[in-house]
């Protein structure tokens, strides 16, 4: 089975978009390891072929003789072999980030080509990419939800809203451009990153998300793990772990579990950021926002059980029953 394997940062998503250019390459890095472990992961199934986009200004010295790169050095390198490689490939596998498109164009690149997504569809990204209006579809289908309103910043943050608040971006990708807001005069001129954002209810409890593995045959629920945040006002990502408290996981799961039904005929890798409030029950629970792409947590997730997730990935896409006899260890990453 050949299998195409394609992260924007590392792909030579950055020749069409180079204001993403990280100084400090912290994004660079997250995707790197990201693609580097899944790379990893695939080329230890049998008879499995791995391509891997990837941009010729990066260094290869980790890549052994076990995968097909393909080297990419502009904005048309990229759209070209993209569209080339998924149409000559059995599967496809896309991490982008939401943020102004960048993951729905390249999902809709490799449909029009005629490729097999291993990874969420066009459908799926349309609806999760914008966070009001995720929202809104998870609260029609009753699941719980913070409080929440687009707003502009012509009008700026209402005042009859109840704060402490959380202002986002429609598009955000991870924790980028999320701040906490205390009052209604908190938002300074740099946290509008866009002209509309989503003002969201803070809600207190345990920040979480949860992992799913699609297929026609159903969904593989991933262990939930906690969500770690080294700036309670800019929520920069600081790592997570695996949970082993059983009223939580359960909890988590039901959530999860729920969503499943809204995703079509999605398959591949999906997470769900959520929080666990302190007091048991489904209402103290909420789902923040929806990833239709690979997310960090598969970096820990990974070490917690002796399995290959890829192959999990892989046996799921291709409608074999998902499997909930996986063993997990409760690891801290």
């Amino acid at each position: 089975m050949k299998v195409l394997i394609y992260e924007f940062l590392t792909g030579g998503g950055l020749y069409s978009r180079p204001a993403w250019r990280d100084p400090q390459e912290t994004l660079l890095r997250e995707g790197s390891a990201m693609v580097r472990a899944l790379v990893d992961d695939f080329c230890r199934i049998p008879n499995h072929h791995v391509t891997l986009m990837w941009d010729r200004a990066l260094p290869t010295s980790w890549c052994g003789n076990s995968v097909e790169l393909v080297p990419i050095g502009s904005e048309d390198d990229e759209l070209h072999h993209l569209t080339r490689l998924s149409a000559a490939s059995d599967g496809t596998i896309l991490i982008a980030p939401e943020c102004d498109g960048l993951l729905l164009d390249r999902v809709r690149w490799v449909e029009a080509a005629g490729g097999r997504l291993l990874s969420p569809n066009s459908q799926l990204v349309a609806w999760t990419t914008d966070k009001q209006r995720t929202c809104e579809r998870l609260e029609q289908a009753g699941l719980p939800v913070p409080r929440g309103c687009r707003v502009t910043s012509g009008e700026g943050l209402p005042s009859d809203f109840s704060y402490p608040a959380i202002l986002k971006p429609l598009d955000g990708a991870g924790s980028l451009g999320v701040r906490m807001l205390l009052d209604h005069h908190s938002a300074q001129p740099s946290d509008w990153t866009a002209d509309e954002m989503r003002l969201e209810a803070y809600w207190p409890g345990t920040a979480a998300s949860i992992s799913l593995l699609l297929g026609p045959a159903g969904a593989f629920v991933l262990p939930p793990c906690t969500q770690r945040f080294h700036d309670p006002i800019r929520f920069g990502y600081d790592g997570g772990g695996v949970i082993d408290d059983a009223d939580l996981i359960q909890r988590a799961r039901r959530i999860a579990l729920q969503v499943v039904p809204l995703t079509g005929n999605a398959c591949g890798y999906m997470g769900i950021d959520l929080v666990l409030g302190d007091q048991l029950g489904t209402p103290q629970d909420a789902v923040i926002e929806i990833n239709p792409r690979l997310t960090s947590s598969y970096l820990g997730l990974r070490r917690a059980t002796d399995a290959n997730l890829a192959e999990l990935w892989l046996r799921t896409a291709k409608g074999d029953r998902p499997m909930d006899s996986i063993r997990w260890t409760a690891v801290q990453w």
